[in-house]
């Protein structure tokens, strides 16, 4: 397999990493403050609230991944000298694995956060007591674990593919 960088001057990779690196930062600090403003508050098992922290979560394990990949390449010299190609390459899958298991389950929460609502016009007074804790809870354990279940944890055992 080729795993080669892609080539920029050092310059240019230095002002992309960093502005990814401030995304990272004012993404993360964002999604942390919603998520525990709304735990604070004791609403998260309101339906578009309990939503709205499982996309939260979803944000942080994507911006984990660029945050850490993108500091690996601003704080390097040579963007794909850091490690040898064997633990570059595990890093690659883990890198991808976070940002799976953070990109699917975040348009699968936008679309139960979007049908939500959509009850909610059409059930206006009898919304929280139609929804139940117990559906939340199976609506995003079903999420979470079918996008766990898609991802094929086998890959990671590949290190001699490189």
């Amino acid at each position: 397999m080729n795993h080669s960088c892609l080539t920029y001057d050092y310059k240019t990779g230095q002002i992309i990493c960093s502005i990814y690196v401030i995304l990272f930062v004012i993404g993360l600090s964002g999604n942390i403050v919603c998520g525990l403003s709304i735990i604070r508050s004791k609403l998260w098992f309101v339906p578009t609230y309990f939503f709205i922290i499982n996309q939260c979560l979803a944000d942080v394990l994507c911006l984990i991944c660029i945050g850490f990949y993108t500091g690996f390449e601003l704080f390097t010299v040579s963007p794909c000298s850091y490690v040898s190609d064997s633990s570059k390459y595990r890093t690659d899958k883990v890198m991808t694995f976070l940002l799976q298991m953070g990109w699917y389950p975040s348009g699968y929460f936008a679309v139960l956060l979007a049908f939500s609502r959509l009850i909610a016009l059409k059930y206006n007074i009898t919304y929280t007591q139609s929804i139940k804790k117990r559906h939340l809870l199976s609506a995003a354990f079903g999420v979470w674990a079918a996008v766990l279940g898609y991802y094929d944890v086998r890959e990671f055992d590949h290190a001699n593919d490189v």
